[in-house]
């Protein structure tokens, strides 16, 4: 809802700065950094102002640093690692690494035409279209219905997590079509038709 109120502000410095002085208040809550982070990039590639150099070496370090999960410092045995503490931590919760890392992937994304190409085609988009209803239901999914199924079958090899993942992803992409179809796009236009409706309405004010 922020980010939508965010931009019913016209002038693109005064977005800019409510974006910065956001930002700076969203360090203290790093979940939240990567909305920001997002928005400002927005704001610079929609000027031409994010076309730089190396997109390749923004995409190795921003694979490289965000790929850790957590406690893979003690698995590396990486002390001055494992001994850092705060937002900077590699691969913990909380930290600015991960939203920085992403930051640096869709940096290159947008610099390096080969994969903007890739991340273009049919099955990418789709997967893009259904992503915010993915995120929202792959974990209540696993946590009951494929957690159950674990438990009830109990099985001896890990042979068997394969068709089980395999099962997990068809149904959350299942629901998460259905969501994208029943409740995302819907909403969305929802949005649009009211933002034109506003649009006019403030323009014949205008004109009286």
């Amino acid at each position: 809802m922020a980010i939508y109120i965010l931009y019913e502000v016209k002038n693109a410095r005064a977005r800019n700065m409510i974006l910065i002085v956001t930002g700076i208040v969203t360090l203290l809550f790093p979940d939240y950094f990567c909305f920001v982070l997002g928005a400002l990039m927005m704001e610079q590639w929609s000027i031409g102002k994010l076309k730089y150099g190396y997109p390749l070496a923004a995409l190795l370090a921003g694979i490289l640093l965000g790929f850790p999960g957590s406690g893979f410092e003690q698995r590396l045995h990486i002390p001055y690692i494992r001994h850092t503490h705060g937002a900077l931590t590699i691969g913990e919760r909380g930290s600015l690494i991960a939203p920085l890392a992403a930051a640096l992937i869709l940096y290159a994304v947008l610099n390096y035409e080969p994969l903007e190409k890739i991340l273009s085609s049919n099955i990418p988009k789709y997967l893009g279209r259904v992503s915010f209803p993915l995120y929202l239901v792959h974990v209540p999914l696993l946590y009951t219905v494929f957690a159950f199924v674990y438990i009830w079958i109990n099985p001896t090899s890990s042979l068997f997590l394969l068709p089980l993942f395999v099962a997990f992803l068809g149904c959350s992409l299942v629901l998460a079509s259905a969501g994208e179809a029943w409740v995302d796009k819907p909403v969305l236009d929802s949005i649009s038709w009211t933002r034109k409706k506003l649009r006019s309405w403030r323009s014949s004010r205008n004109e009286l």
